[in-house]
């Protein structure tokens, strides 16, 4: 498996990319993004468009295929007015991180009436910090990104597709950024 694998899997539908802080979602999510679109909307919730960019940059991913958009946590309710008025200008959409998109209530309504339903014509990537299990029932896929800092002290970055409705789960594997 390895990246290829999710590349191949986030292609079409829902994919829910989770794990901790520091584990390599927002890289693996400018990865895949950058893949399987020309141009991408990218929804903020955490960081600003500049260092989005050089994140991308960092990936060697090319930059101007993403409209990096940065929508504070005030505006969660105009977040999937804007997506739906905008997407018929995008090859996908990503959604990092989807916390902020929608509160603990809402975020059920919004990932089904909203997101799920773009997901059947494009692909929709949403991060998150936990497996958001709403979220997960509704993906298509799920994939968990993780870490450990082994005796040397150096970090281990693992990867899991742990739902597919085209693949079995895989096994973990390390992930490299």
């Amino acid at each position: 498996m390895g990246v290829s694998e999710i590349l191949d899997v986030a292609a079409r539908g829902m994919t829910l990319i989770y794990g901790p802080p520091g584990s390599g979602k927002t890289s693996l999510a400018l990865r895949v993004a950058g893949s399987v679109a020309n141009k991408t909307l990218w929804i903020s919730t955490a960081e600003g468009p500049d260092l989005l960019t050089e994140a991308a940059k960092r990936l060697a991913v090319d930059p101007s295929k993403f409209d990096f958009l940065d929508f504070p946590r005030a505006f969660q309710k105009d977040i999937a007015r804007y997506i739906l008025d905008h997407i018929p200008s995008y090859d996908a959409v990503v959604i990092d991180s989807v916390e902020g998109v929608a509160g603990r209530q809402n975020i059920d309504v919004v990932t089904h009436s909203v997101l799920y339903q773009v997901a059947k014509e494009k692909p929709v990537i949403l991060v998150a910090e936990e497996e958001t299990p709403r979220i997960a029932y509704v993906a298509d896929h799920v994939i968990h990104v993780w870490y450990r800092i082994n005796s040397l002290g150096h970090i281990v970055r693992y990867i899991q597709l742990e739902k597919s409705r085209t693949r079995p789960p895989s096994p973990r594997y390390m992930f490299e950024i």
